[in-house]
């Protein structure tokens, strides 16, 4: 598993991941902002400035980090993901992107950047997902993920897993 932070950016043609910082708060809330890329989530506030505030710090606390996603054509912030540990289970998620981005192959291009790394430390990922959240559900099942059963008692969160073998398969 990743140890820590990542300390080289991930990156190809289109897209860059870098480790976010405090400076950064404003470019990104920028994306936040949108109410709606908050539609499908329980934490349906978090377009507002103070809500986000806190989803932002604690991704900088988060020992693995908080990746700034960037648009390499505008070099802009278009939304941020995360590496963060799960019950000893490394997992990718609090992922958002601007609507702009929405339809193209962005995500897809994150998550590749994101997988092909952290598959050098670990054979499978796993991805928790609100329940509510169709269109990250879909996003993860395109990827090859499948779904492995609730992340908490009340069900809130569905957890999927992608194998090494499976996305290796699948990206080919």
């Amino acid at each position: 598993m990743i140890k820590s932070k990542l300390i080289q950016p991930l990156e190809d043609e289109i897209i860059k991941l870098i480790q976010a910082e405090q400076i950064h708060f404003n470019e990104m809330y920028e994306v936040a902002k949108d109410p709606f890329l908050w539609d499908q989530h329980d934490a349906k506030d978090r377009w507002k400035e103070e809500i986000f505030l806190k989803f932002f710090k604690k991704g900088l606390e988060n020992e693995k980090g908080l990746l700034a996603i960037i648009d390499k054509k505008s070099n802009k912030i278009i939304g941020s993901t995360r590496f963060y540990p799960h019950k000893e289970k490394l997992s990718i998620g609090y992922t958002f992107i601007s609507r702009k981005f929405w339809g193209t192959s962005v995500n897809f291009q994150v998550k590749k950047l994101m997988l092909d790394y952290v598959y050098q430390f670990t054979d499978e990922i796993y991805f928790h997902v609100w329940s509510d959240n169709f269109r990250s559900q879909k996003a993860v099942q395109k990827l090859g993920a499948e779904y492995f059963g609730s992340w908490d008692e009340e069900a809130n969160h569905l957890t999927y897993i992608l194998k090494k073998e499976v996305w290796n398969k699948k990206k080919l």
